[in-house]
């Protein structure tokens, strides 16, 4: 096993700030492989935990391309 290893995330404070706002609130998720749609339980610095139907999905940021607060209608 390499004894230097070293890990390196891109963070993006602007965008997390506003996801940050969402927090506890329905919002759409589009992803790089679809969308998800459920209730924004955390964020974190890489990732958020977004709750689908009872259960948490978790999902790299690196992977939103958009999200947006939910219409009524989900």
């Amino acid at each position: 096993m390499p004894k230097n290893v070293m890990h390196t995330i891109t963070v993006e404070p602007k965008f997390t700030e506003h996801l940050i706002q969402y927090k506890g609130l329905m919002i759409v998720i589009t992803t790089t492989v679809g969308k998800l749609v459920g209730t924004l339980d955390n964020v974190f610095i890489d990732h958020v935990a977004l709750e689908v139907n009872g259960k948490l999905h978790y999902i790299r940021l690196c992977e939103i391309i958009y999200f947006e607060k939910a219409e009524e209608k989900y």
